[in-house]
């Protein structure tokens, strides 16, 4: 008796001290899509819809060129509503500029959007030194030569425009310096690197996308059999970026825009003939219109080779063809593990950072934040490796992980989504965002290994559909997957979840962090430093004890910087968050 009224003293003062705790509201901000100002046209306005669930109390907005007012906002205390902004283009000259609205609520929570406008001139209007036409092997590249004040130099910088007739943009080195020339590529739509064309990035070359959505939308893409060779430097990163961004090769690696601003151009497209769970081999992409050969992908060779990227930073992409099918910031689709990719950054893509569908392609060194959508999103058996991941959520964003083992057709099919993760950090926006780190159905699996997972209000959800087989709870059974050596701290649900789906008659989800398939995880505040990196871990999982492939370091101890900060003085995000 005595027990029963301490338990029952002990929740009623449990449930007094959640009755004072403050949950944040969430302020969600939602812009439209781009806005065109033709050469006749000077001002325009742009409405943004309003979630405030704490209640309207301010804004401000700014722009990267012109002037923005706003002159219609909803009432004091409002929870929902629309703001206008009223833009004028005033003496702008940049083609393409971006509006970033900050709302505030009555406790001083803030969200933020960001809204393209893109800025037409007439032929006239625009300074140009000279433009040339470069007779290229394939493609189109047309040469305006512009003046900028550099150090109060006038220094001159090559604005190199690819236009794709059609046969991809041949076999060619982009270089940002050649024969002296400061030089920046932009990309007219969508850029095909043809089969057995090879593309060469030189270190610290820039290359722009066009803004544009729907048909008009600009991408780089690896056909199948094409190459890309893109090996930046920690000194000199290669930069794919929006062309509203206004860095130029003397720059370095800050640019314009805001780490925000999403959903300004494409992204890249790397396309080869892995293996996947596709019941056909001739698959379109997502991201692109299914009108054009090249952009399908599927094979059966898992060593194939599309090249090798490193030290590449890709920002601001994400851009929508239509219904609402949007452009990852880089994606894979069946690559081949013949290949190198390794320190790569996808910075405020409006969709997915990375996403595979199928293949074996592996990634090392890789920085995923602010992206609108998913993190790291694998799909179609995908069984490649990841080691040192990276994620960070600031206002947005869903899922660090969104893990799917097949296409809806062909779930139960192999190979399997098997791939394993190892040394990874995933920081979310804190437990009020209400998204989970990690979601695993439809079939997939995975190994994961010495994570730390912070500030989300979920953990990981791992579906059961109460089959017997077709979802991915059945994969724990079949040791395809496995937890070991995962930290995490500031989750509010339990941090591993059986789920069921919402109408199941079992009930609520279930906590299964204490099921055998996992081991070694462990609550602690893993005390991040000014570059994230946890300066207290848990015990971790040797990973020489665990037979892994040769592409993974060893190592005993969790988190993405174990081996140091190998994000800084490279990364956008390094440099201007921390």
């Amino acid at each position: 008796m005595k027990n029963f009224k301490f338990l029952a003293a002990f929740g009623l003062i449990a449930a007094l001290v959640w009755a004072c705790v403050e949950v944040p509201n969430v302020v969600t901000v939602s812009a439209p899509g781009i806005t065109t100002l033709d050469q006749d046209t000077d001002a325009a306005d742009i409405s943004f819809t309003l979630d405030v669930p704490g209640g309207y109390a301010s804004s401000t907005v700014s722009v990267t060129a012109g002037t923005a007012s706003i002159t219609a906002e909803p009432d004091a205390g409002a929870t929902t509503g629309t703001l206008t902004v009223a833009y004028d283009r005033g003496d702008a000259t940049a083609t393409t500029v971006v509006a970033t609205l900050t709302v505030t609520d009555a406790d001083g929570e803030t969200g933020a959007a960001t809204a393209a406008i893109s800025l037409e001139f007439a032929a006239d209007t625009v300074v140009v030194v000279d433009t040339v036409t470069v007779e290229a092997p394939v493609a189109q590249f047309d040469t305006t030569i512009i003046t900028v004040e550099v150090d109060d130099v006038d220094t001159d910088f090559e604005i190199i425009n690819i236009t794709d007739t059609g046969d991809g943009i041949g076999s060619v080195t982009l270089d940002s310096d050649e024969g002296g020339a400061n030089r920046i590529y932009v990309l007219n739509g969508f850029v095909f690197v043809n089969e057995s064309q090879t593309l060469t990035i030189e270190p610290g070359t820039i290359i722009k996308g066009a803004s544009g959505q729907g048909e008009n939308a600009s991408a780089l893409i690896v056909a199948r059999g094409g190459m890309i060779d893109a090996v930046g430097t920690a000194e000199e990163p290669i930069i794919f970026t929006a062309e509203a961004d206004a860095i130029l090769p003397t720059d370095g690696v800050e640019g314009s825009l805001p780490n925000n601003a999403r959903g300004l151009w494409g992204g890249v497209i790397v396309l080869g003939r892995a293996t996947s769970n596709n019941t056909t081999n001739d698959n379109f992409i997502e991201g692109l219109p299914e009108t054009d050969t090249r952009s399908q992908y599927g094979g059966t060779d898992d060593s194939d080779d599309s090249g090798d990227m490193k030290y590449v930073s890709i920002r601001h992409g994400g851009t929508d063809i239509g219904s609402g099918n949007e452009i990852n910031g880089l994606t894979l689709g069946s690559v081949g593990n013949g290949g190198t990719f390794e320190y790569i950054e996808v910075i405020a893509n409006k969709d997915d950072g990375v996403e595979w569908f199928g293949g074996a392609a592996n990634l090392k060194w890789a920085l995923v934040a602010n992206c609108g959508d998913d993190s790291f999103d694998y799909d179609e058996g995908w069984h490649g490796n990841v080691q040192y991941a990276f994620v960070f959520q600031d206002g947005a964003g869903d899922r660090a992980g969104e893990h799917d083992g097949g296409p809806s057709d062909n779930e139960t099919g192999e190979p399997f989504a098997t791939p394993t993760f190892a040394n990874f950090t995933y920081a979310g926006q804190g437990i009020a965002a209400e998204t989970n780190a990690i979601e695993i159905r439809d079939n997939a699996g995975g190994f994961f290994y010495n994570g730390i997972i912070t500030d989300f209000d979920g953990g990981i959800d791992i579906e059961d559909l109460n089959e017997t087989d077709g979802d991915s709870f059945n994969q724990i059974a079949a040791g395809n997957l496995v937890f070991n050596g995962i930290q995490w701290f500031n989750v509010d649900d339990a941090i591993i979840e059986q789920d069921y789906p919402s109408d199941d008659p079992r009930g609520s989800d279930v906590a299964i962090a204490d099921n055998a398939a996992f081991g070694n995880i462990n609550e602690m505040d893993p005390a991040y430093d000014a570059t994230y990196t946890a300066t207290s871990r848990a015990a971790g999982v040797d990973l020489s004890t665990l037979s892994l492939d040769a592409f993974f370091t060893n190592t005993t101890e969790p988190g993405a910087f174990v081996g140091g900060a190998w994000h800084a003085g490279w990364t956008l995000w390094a440099v201007t968050e921390l």
